[in-house]
């Protein structure tokens, strides 16, 4: 696939949060990057890199207001600093590198069932703020 058509792929995964994260120029390199993170839910780094690619970016003021209103909102709890250990993020970036939705949610909801009670709050509150509904089809 051309470079071009590889970014567009991989761009149509910013369409979350209505897509405001579109209007920064992203590399190929970074689109993977931030989906990878963003599987681990190391949530904190992605901020970091929206955050660094803003300050750098030719945005309209217009876009600029609204991805710095976006990452005010998507802030995460202090659960997610460091979520992960090392096994486990190994794991879930396998299981992604797979297309493998069931495993990348089976380590996600293990760590978050091993957390006491007060961090498994934030983290399904967060979760469950942040993730978009599935309507069922009316019958």
């Amino acid at each position: 696939m051309p470079r071009t058509g590889m970014i567009t792929v991989l761009k149509k995964g910013l369409t979350g949060h209505n897509g405001v994260f579109q209007a920064l120029p992203w590399t190929k390199y970074e689109l993977s990057l931030i989906s990878s993170l963003h599987a681990t839910a190391n949530y904190p780094e992605v901020m970091r890199m929206v955050r660094e690619k803003l300050i750098i970016s030719d945005v309209t003021q217009n876009d600029r207001r609204k991805i710095e209103r976006m990452l005010k909102s998507l802030r995460p709890p202090p659960v997610f600093d460091g979520f992960l250990n090392e096994e486990e993020t190994l794991k879930v970036r396998k299981a992604h590198s797979e297309k493998d939705v069931g495993g990348v949610l089976t380590v996600i909801g293990q760590k978050i069932q091993d957390l006491p009670d007060f961090l498994k709050e934030q983290a399904v509150t967060y979760l469950t703020k942040h993730t978009p509904t599935i309507q069922p089809p009316d019958f």
